[in-house]
């Protein structure tokens, strides 16, 4: 059973003025751009986002963007999740044991520990089950919702992350850029670098063997994955200020071990 986390737990996000608190239970829109091809001004135009009126709309035959990709691929994908979110909660129960285990040995005591694409909390869980303060961020609100029961959680872009630099000890992104073209996942790494401080553990990991683009991946629906080779990832994640330590490539999934 979930546990019940309470709605007072402050997190430190980054506004254009000050440093102010937001609760486990607060209702956090963030400025941030979803546009997902960078033709489409991705990263340098931002606009608010509403989760209501901006992941839950119907999807037929997506428009194409500029470049051949559809307008907003990210957004798109993230509805999917929508449909059922306890289902993919299910699916992904018992998902990525072994990377969160050696992920796991190189926090300190106590870690404050952002779960970057958090889902609907599994990972939170299990930080808490350690001993850690996880932090939880998402695009789907849904998903949102059920990660509160395991531990603070705001509803935001990777992106764009509405949370102060250098706050966390370490940082987990499990399967956190699938949806993002390459150029976005680069801005997303950049960020996930700036929340982190100096020397912090990072555990990445993103798809590979596959083919970019969409995919009807049942039970959990349609939605875009761009696929990574490991010397094109790793690259991206240096080109972010991160130390890259260990790659694992198993011909599905690249788990990537950096540091700040």
């Amino acid at each position: 059973m979930a546990r019940e986390v309470a709605t007072t737990s402050p997190i430190p996000r980054l506004t254009t003025r000050r440093l102010v608190p937001v609760s486990a239970s607060a209702s956090v829109t963030t400025q941030a751009c979803h546009g997902a091809h960078p033709t489409d001004g991705l990263g340098h135009h931002r606009r608010s986002i509403t989760p209501e009126n901006h992941l839950r709309f119907p999807i037929v035959n997506p428009g194409e963007g500029e470049g051949g990709l559809p307008d907003d691929v990210v957004a798109i994908s993230v509805a999917t999740y929508s449909d059922d979110p306890g289902a993919f909660a299910a699916y992904g129960l018992n998902g990525v044991a072994g990377p969160f285990v050696k992920f796991a040995e190189l926090l300190s005591p106590a870690a404050t520990v952002l779960d970057a694409g958090c889902g609907p909390g599994r990972d939170l869980a299990r930080l808490a089950n350690l001993g850690h303060r996880g932090v939880g961020v998402d695009l789907n609100v849904d998903f949102v919702r059920r990660a509160r029961r395991e531990a603070p959680t705001i509803h935001g872009d990777l992106r764009a992350l509405p949370l102060m630099p250098g706050y966390f000890d370490a940082v987990w992104a499990s399967a956190s850029l699938i949806h993002l073209p390459s150029d976005d996942a680069g801005v997303a790494l950049s960020e996930l670098a700036r929340v982190a401080k100096i020397g912090a553990p990072l555990g990445i990991s993103v798809r590979t063997g596959g083919i970019t683009g969409w995919a009807d991946d049942m039970p959990l629906g349609r939605r875009w994955f761009y696929n990574w080779v490991s010397d094109e990832f790793t690259t991206l994640i240096e080109n972010a200020g991160l130390s890259v330590e260990e790659v694992s490539d198993d011909g599905l999934w690249i788990d990537v071990v950096a540091r700040r």
